[in-house]
C-alpha cells in the first residue's frame, strides 16, 4: 500500500483483462451489474424479473453488460485493492453481500484518494472476489447479488463500522483500534489541510 500511495508501483498486478475474461468464462451469467439470467426462461419470467423487458430486450442488454464488465479493468483493480483487506473464510455469514461491499469499496477509495474515480459496479466486485479466491455464492436465482465469504473481523470492515465514531471523546482503547485498522488498510491518520 505504501508503494501504491507513493505511486511508485502500478496496481495492474492485481488483476488483468485476461483475468477478468477467465472469471467471465467460468461464470457465464456474470455481467457488469452482477449475476443475470440465461436464455432458458419463458418470456413472462423476464417481464417479471427484468423490469418489464421482453426476453429479447433483456438478453441484448445482458450481452452489453457482459461486454461492459470485460472493459471494467479500473473498477476491478479498485475492488482488488479493497478486497485484499478482507480475510477469507469458508462459511457464508449472510451479511456480507456484494452490493453492500461494492459501496464499502467506494467509501474506501474516496478516503484513500489514490484514484480520480471511486465507483465500482456490483459485477466488478464479484469478479474481483472470484479472481482473488473468495468463496462467492449467488444470493438467489433471481438476484444479481452474491454472498462474499469474508470475516466480519477484517480491518477494513472494522474501519468502516467505526468511521462515524472517531473523535477525542472515544475511550482510548477504541481510539487505538481506529488508529491500528486505519494504518493497516493504508489510510492516513492525519487530518486534511483546509
Amino acid at each position: 500500500m505504501a508503494q501504491l500511495r507513493q505511486r511508485e508501483v502500478s496496481p495492474n498486478y492485481l488483476i488483468t483483462l485476461a483475468d477478468i475474461e477467465k472469471v467471465m468464462q467460468d461464470e457465464p451469467l456474470l455481467s457488469h451489474n452482477g449475476f443475470g439470467f440465461d436464455d432458458s426462461y419463458p418470456d413472462y419470467f423476464y417481464k417479471l424479473y427484468a423490469y418489464g423487458k421482453s426476453k429479447a430486450e433483456y438478453l441484448q442488454g445482458f450481452k452489453e453488460d457482459r461486454q461492459k464488465l470485460k472493459q471494467a479493468l479500473d473498477e476491478c483493480q479498485r475492488c482488488c485493492l479493497y478486497l485484499q483487506h478482507l480475510k477469507k473464510i469458508k462459511t457464508v455469514r449472510y451479511n456480507l453481500g456484494s452490493y453492500g461491499l461494492k459501496h464499502s469499496a467506494e467509501r474506501y477509495h474516496r478516503a484513500l484518494k489514490l484514484f480520480d474515480q471511486s465507483y465500482v459496479s456490483n459485477g466488478a466486485l464479484i469478479c474481483a472476489a472470484i479472481h482473488m479466491g473468495f468463496k462467492v455464492i449467488r444470493q438467489d436465482e433471481d438476484s444479481p447479488n452474491a454472498w462474499i465469504c469474508a470475516s466480519l473481523q477484517s480491518d477494513i470492515l472494522i474501519w468502516e463500522k467505526m468511521l462515524n465514531r472517531q473523535g477525542n471523546l472515544l475511550p482510548s482503547a477504541e481510539r487505538r483500534l481506529i488508529e491500528r485498522v486505519t494504518r493497516n488498510i493504508g489510510l492516513s491518520l492525519e487530518p486534511e489541510a483546509s
